[in-house]
């Protein structure tokens, strides 16, 4: 399979990680020019490569998979909803809608139907099919919890503070409950039993290095 191909999967259905960051992260990013720090956090997800090793993990049925690199998503948990078919279903429609004048015969009629399923026709389908691709990312960039599969599922947090916080102790406990009291874990399949990972930011600003 082209490798481009390999590593736009990989990268859709990478695990995601839920961020939750305190008024004062927030703050500090944007300062650095920065909408959040997803912003911040998603171009390290894109190939994460272990330095001098593999990187193995077990799948559902127990077998060891080894990997030279892996990525990972973020998102706001914010964001983190269950799944909208209809706003799915309109945004597609709206972007189809952009090329109801183009002649879809003339443009399939490129593509040889004697050639079998190859990585080539996938490329005429992109090439010649301009709404393929866009409404293909459209879709894929939708981050929605739904029952029937868990690649949305979240598999951890990070949740941030920093240290120009004057309680970081208090605000970690808040943002935990806010994660914890999310309505998508109030499912029936969304395991709120997740890996929580607390940070403590060092905001050098206002605060020195030996605080």
């Amino acid at each position: 399979m082209n490798t481009n191909k390999v590593n736009y999967i990989k990268r859709i259905y990478s695990p995601l990680i839920g961020v939750v960051e305190s008024k004062d992260v927030e703050d500090l990013f944007k300062e650095c020019n920065f909408n959040s720090i997803v912003d911040f956090l998603t171009p390290y997800g894109h190939s994460i490569k272990p330095h001098g090793r593999q990187f193995t993990y077990q799948d559902a049925h127990g077998q060891t998979i080894t990997l030279n690199d892996f990525c990972l998503r973020f998102i706001n948990f914010n964001c983190l909803r269950e799944q909208n078919y209809t706003n799915i279903e309109k945004v597609a429609l709206k972007l189809l809608k952009k090329y109801e004048d183009v002649n879809v015969i003339d443009l399939l009629s490129k593509i040889n139907p004697n050639d079998g399923p190859n990585d080539n026709i996938i490329d005429d389908i992109e090439e010649n099919t301009p709404w393929f691709k866009e409404y293909k990312n459209i879709v894929n960039s939708v981050v929605s919890v739904s029952e029937h599969e868990s690649f949305d599922h979240p598999l951890a947090s990070f949740i941030f503070v920093s240290t120009n916080n004057k309680n970081p102790l208090s605000s970690f406990e808040q943002l935990q409950k806010a994660i914890d009291s999310h309505p998508i874990f109030n499912t029936k399949y969304v395991d709120p039993n997740i890996i929580k990972h607390y940070i403590l930011i060092h905001d050098k600003r206002q605060t020195s290095d030996t605080e």
